[in-house]
């Protein structure tokens, strides 16, 4: 009878043994995914913050040389053509 028991026992406690193997085996597949779905929206991320960074880079450059377009004919003289008339 306590034979009969400790079997009974012992099996019992190999099924739930393997449930729970199970369960963590499971629970560590989501963690990978989830894992994995986090560093490719981390990645999109950086993403567009280069691409945002590098338009800014090149607007800032626009702006610059147009301002030293602007400096430049400000800077440049421009000489005086106009005829005088002469009064006698």
């Amino acid at each position: 009878m306590l034979s009969c028991l400790r079997k009974r026992d012992e099996e019992k406690m190999k099924k739930n043994v393997e449930e729970m193997v199970n369960n963590l085996k499971k629970v560590a597949e989501e963690d990978e995914t989830e894992a994995v779905k986090v560093e490719a929206v981390k990645e999109v991320e950086e993403r567009q913050i280069e691409e945002e960074v590098k338009e800014e880079e090149k607007k800032d450059e626009k702006s610059e040389a147009e301002m030293k377009q602007t400096e430049a004919a400000e800077n440049t003289e421009v000489p005086n053509t106009e005829n005088r008339k002469t009064t006698s």
